[in-house]
């Protein structure tokens, strides 16, 4: 639900219905979990609108990847460097 949400915001933002700069910060949160979700298998597909936003926004200058002062994004990567997903221990 919250994916879902997030996907929404960015698309109203997108399409003129709501502030911008909500659909930044919408984008700079998805950016930030866009690892778990891909370890998880849960995130959107790369080649969706949607999922090149959250790629390109994760590259770009603007992309902040500490979560209430906590550095997840790069943590979370580097935990999930040697492990497998729970998709491919099945």
């Amino acid at each position: 639900a919250e994916r879902s949400k997030r996907r929404d915001v960015w698309f109203q933002a997108s399409n003129g219905m709501i502030d911008p700069l909500i659909a930044k910060n919408t984008l700079n949160m998805a950016a930030i979990r866009f690892p778990l979700w891909d370890w998880l298998k849960l995130a959107p597909p790369k080649d969706s609108v949607y999922g090149k936003a959250i790629l390109e926004h994760s590259k770009s200058d603007q992309f902040n990847p500490v979560y209430w002062g906590r550095p997840f994004h790069s943590k979370f990567k580097e935990w999930s460097k040697d492990k497998k997903s729970p998709h491919e221990i099945l």
